[in-house]
């Protein structure tokens, strides 16, 4: 039991504080990154308008922080770790399937293969999938053995594979920033080694057919023990998020399920495995992360679960703002790249995903436009130069290409009758230098027209596609939903009291280096815990504090040895004398301070001692060191905003 009857019991600030209407919106203004703005959560990136990168939507914020949020994990989110594409990865072991020793495919099937992998549906990689499963039934071990070596992580520089063990700098951010929030889960379909399977206990490579999986199944769709994992989590420096891979581990080979009969035994033939993922996406908001949403059997599932929801009026795009509106009707989000505005409207209305999109050819974009706007200013700079010489003045404005092309059109169609008596008045060098001005106004008007009508041709298949996009969205997600980013945002540059013996136990030095490193990590500041040993220093220090911290403990002295003692400070006489009551009357009778007080306790006669606290305002009482970090970071948003 981390607080009295499950809630805070209110000392006189928490009384006015906890009635205060917080708007969520307005205290992510001091995280930092990304920007909000009335609101909206825009993602700070000096080429964000260019990516086309979206605002990260509020309601899928808030789900995360309240642990009703499951990570939806596809291959997207390993090709840092240098792994192939999937396409990549089919046609080696297609490739391998010719060239093995134990009866390899033929000629033939290989060309059928080949002709179904650059199809490039994933109808056509399904059929691969099965072609190759059939081929080796008699070898259940070849395909495993292969994808295992396929899928091992690579340097993306040498392109050698790295040491077991060992990831790129680049894959390890993403895992950070994602093992950072606390989801209810995080489901993978990858069979890699990057995000392996574990239960929250720290079982190793869960998946479907592991024996202990029905229980990890009720402990994820079991509310409310999310957030106190997290917590329990970062105070043991564990990984409290149970990870399955849904669709097996190369760690077990007989786990994968890797074919078109593979997902439908698994889909039909485990009523645990499609039961989880019914009252999964049903119950809780998923977030796709690297993944095109193109399992079918997913598909079929999200269809069941949008029936359900039929009786209501479906979400139009034009008519409401998901990243605004917390009833947008969202029930999952997706951070995929390349979609355009019909796709984003009909995921939205009929399939209830809100996608986080970008373009991967941004950058080659921008270099036509930049090429574009050269050729602009050239023809505008020519036209301004043949101005000047017909009439020694330039003053035109121009809106835009298109409004430039048709004053020029109009400039060419009554160029005789407006300056035709010009050009023919002129003579020697002034004639030339017009008709030099007058050529090359029309070669680069030309060009100009010529270039927006047949643009450079963008070879996709052999251009280098920038898929940065999940990263920002990533980094700007966690930095909003990652409970302890959020806590040192808001403990930076704070003083923190800590009323305890003198000497320092290895759990109160293990909160110290939490809430010092949190704050410094933040980017603002550390923040400063003060430790006392009397009741008399944490007053002297509790002014300009943050909120102070107790041990429930026995009573400690007043004040130092020598000091006059001051009765008012004793702790009351009826009931249990503690080192808290000592502390929370001197508060309470001392020069009006007012500060939050946290106090921890064993467990043993808890109503007794919250019967004996309740009259002082105790902030909030806990029985863990992990519900302490919890309490302050649901109680510090309150504390900030009281002291605005």
């Amino acid at each position: 039991m981390d607080c009295l009857s499950g809630n805070p019991v209110p000392m006189t600030l928490s009384e006015v504080t906890r009635h205060l209407c917080v708007s969520f919106h307005s205290l992510d203004c001091c995280l930092g990154s990304p920007i909000c703005i009335n609101g909206i959560h825009k993602i700070n990136h000096p080429n964000s308008d260019d990516m086309g990168l979206r605002n990260c939507p509020n309601k899928l914020i808030k789900d995360i922080l309240s642990g009703n949020c499951i990570a939806f994990v596809g291959a997207g989110f390993s090709i840092t770790s240098g792994l192939p594409s999937w396409y990549k990865v089919l046609v080696d072991l297609a490739e391998r399937a010719r060239a093995t020793d134990l009866h390899p495919i033929s000629s033939d099937v290989h060309q059928q293969l080949t002709e179904l992998i650059n199809r490039g549906d994933a109808k056509s990689y399904d059929m691969v999938t099965q072609m190759l499963e059939d081929h080796f039934e008699d070898q259940p071990n070849w395909l495993a053995d292969q994808l295992t070596q396929l899928l091992h992580p690579r340097d993306p520089v040498t392109k050698d594979p790295m040491p077991d063990g060992k990831l790129p700098e680049a894959q390890q951010k993403r895992l950070r920033q994602l093992l950072g929030m606390p989801f209810r889960a995080i489901i993978t379909t990858n069979f890699d080694i990057i995000l392996e399977g574990r239960g929250s206990d720290g079982r190793d490579v869960v998946t479907p057919q592991s024996a202990e999986i029905g229980q990890i199944y009720r402990d994820i769709l079991t509310p409310g023990k999310t957030i106190a994992n997290y917590w329990e989590g970062i105070f043991n420096e564990k990984q409290m998020c149970p990870i399955i891979q849904i669709h097996g581990s190369v760690k077990k080979p007989e786990s994968i399920v890797f074919s078109t009969a593979g997902y439908r035994r698994l889909l039909h033939g485990d009523a645990k495995y499609k039961t989880f993922l019914r009252s999964a996406m049903s119950t809780c908001t998923l977030l796709y992360v690297g993944s095109s949403l193109q399992d079918m059997y997913i598909y079929e599932l999200r269809s069941e679960i949008m029936a359900m929801h039929m009786g209501k009026k479906p979400v139009s795009v034009g008519d409401v703002n998901p990243f605004d509106d917390a009833d947008a009707g969202a029930m999952a989000y997706a951070i995929v790249p390349d979609k355009k505005a019909a796709d984003l409207a009909y995921y939205l209305r009929h399939e209830g995903v809100c996608m986080l999109t970008w373009d991967t050819l941004w950058q080659h974009k921008m270099k036509q436009r930049e090429a574009l706007d050269s050729k602009y200013e050239q023809a505008k700079a020519a036209h301004s130069q043949l101005r000047i010489k017909l009439h020694g003045r330039m003053s035109e404005t121009f809106e835009s290409v298109d409004h430039f092309l048709n004053r020029m059109e109009d400039f060419d169609q009554n160029f005789e009758t407006v300056h035709g008596a010009v050009v023919k008045s002129l003579t020697g060098n002034d004639q030339t230098e017009v008709s030099a001005a007058i050529s090359q106004r029309t070669k680069l008007i030309r060009e100009l027209r010529d270039f927006l009508q047949s643009p450079p041709h963008l070879d996709k298949q052999n251009v280098v596609k920038d898929f940065g996009g999940l990263d920002h969205y990533l980094t700007a997600i966690h930095n909003l939903a990652n409970p302890l980013h959020r806590l040192g945002c808001l403990l930076a540059r704070k003083k923190i009291v800590w009323l305890d013996r003198p000497e320092m136990t290895d759990d109160v030095r293990r909160v110290i280096e939490i809430l010092k490193e949190s704050s410094e990590f933040s980017g603002h500041g550390e923040c400063n815990i003060t430790r006392v040993s009397s009741v008399r220093a944490a007053l002297d220090e509790a002014c300009d504090a943050a909120f102070i911290i107790c041990h429930y403990g026995s009573p400690v002295p007043i004040g130092p040895a020598g000091h006059v003692q001051d009765r008012s400070l004793e702790a009351p006489a009826a009931g249990p004398v503690c080192r808290a009551a000592q502390l929370l009357k001197a508060l309470q009778t001392h020069d009006g301070r007012r500060c939050p007080v946290f106090v921890v306790t064993k467990p043993e006669n808890l109503p007794t001692k919250a019967k004996t606290l309740a009259p002082f305002g105790v902030t909030e009482l806990h029985t863990s060191y992990s519900g302490l970090l919890r309490g302050i970071a649901r109680t510090m948003p309150l504390l900030h905003y009281s002291a605005l």
